[in-house]
């Protein structure tokens, strides 16, 4: 989602601040890593690197305490041991005389917390590229629905790993990150979270939460996943509603106009895929909008949080400009059909 064309807000650059070459190479000696390859992946939340581990490429992700407390991380890493017992393919986290996370401590009080994971065989594809076929959203629904059954029987345990509730997601708090909002986009974000309230809890639990392009790479025809980092108690719907709105939201900057057909399609074999190993039900289907919006919303609120709003460029102004026009106007990014029967 970063881009070198925006501006980082004045939160931002005091954790970089803090973030030193000390930090990575504190990590890579924690791990029995090497810096011989030390390629910089992403920096949005965290900041993820590959390094070498062991002879083979793996993933170092370094995350400051104001975004994640350790007792989050760790319980995204159960989560993560959990599923890959269920037999779901996830890139394990790796361990260090049984320590999975390295703590960095900061002289501010507040500390960095690295992990180290596989990395997942395969590549990412690309929207609309030519592994952008049927296959692949059968296989992407399903490995979902695989998500889902799996967090259903984890209800049965008797221990629920320490992450957040749908409600504790720090992006609905605008407030928080803009100033003066405007009395249009809260009285929306205050009907959101109604209808979020009022909505049912039978599917219902620990999702990954943001299951897109960027989350997994395709290998011998199956989805491997990584970054869980977003994973929270949530409805299962969203999880669903993440893929569709990513696509729309790629067509609609890309400047397609009329994007509704493709989505619609791409909608559909999701959820038959979904539906080889679990119910879509009618609840899923008619909350599937709600879903759309509320990922708007936390974007809107993600690029104020983020980046200097006096310091936004063309790009990022028509972007955040489409976000609050919908957000405003009470509708999702596309209107597809809930019901593919």
């Amino acid at each position: 989602m970063k881009s070198k064309a925006y501006w980082q807000s004045d939160m931002e650059k005091a954790v970089e601040e803090r973030f030193t070459k000390e930090v990575i190479e504190t990590s890579a000696r924690f791990f029995g890593a090497e810096l011989s390859i030390l390629r910089k992946l992403g920096e949005a939340e965290n900041y993820v690197f590959e390094i070498c581990y062991d002879g083979a490429s793996a993933i170092l992700r370094i995350t400051h305490s104001s975004h994640r407390s350790l007792e989050q991380i760790e319980g995204e890493l159960d989560f993560v041991a959990f599923l890959y017992k269920e037999g779901i393919r996830v890139c394990r986290p790796i361990s260090s005389n049984g320590k999975r996370i390295c703590i960095h401590s900061c002289s501010d009080g507040s500390a960095f917390y690295s992990s180290l994971f596989e990395k997942a065989p395969g590549e990412r594809v690309a929207p609309d590229g030519p592994e952008w076929k049927t296959d692949l959203f059968h296989e992407w629904g399903k490995t979902i629905s695989l998500l889902h059954l799996a967090a259903d029987q984890l209800k049965k345990t008797s221990s629920a790993p320490a992450r957040p509730e749908w409600d504790e997601e720090e992006l609905l708090d605008i407030e928080r990150f803009k100033q003066r909002p405007g009395n249009a986009v809260l009285q929306q974000k205050e009907r959101l979270l109604q209808m979020l309230r009022s909505l049912p809890k039978h599917d219902f639990g620990l999702i990954h939460s943001d299951l897109h392009t960027g989350n997994f790479h395709w290998h011998d025809r199956a989805l491997h996943l990584f970054d869980f980092d977003d994973s929270s108690y949530h409805w299962f719907a969203s999880d669903l509603a993440i893929p569709l709105y990513y696509y729309a939201w790629g067509l609609e900057r890309k400047g397609e106009s009329s994007f509704e057909d493709k989505c619609s399609c791409f909608f559909r074999e999701l959820i038959k895929g979904y539906e080889t190993k679990r119910c879509y039900s009618s609840e899923m289907a008619t909350s599937i909008p709600i879903f759309l919006k509320l990922r708007d919303f936390v974007l809107y609120v993600y690029f104020h949080k983020k980046y200097d709003e006096a310091k936004w460029d063309k790009a990022t102004k028509e972007v955040v400009g489409n976000l609050q026009r919908r957000i405003e106007s009470n509708l999702p990014i596309v209107s597809i059909g809930g019901s593919f029967d």
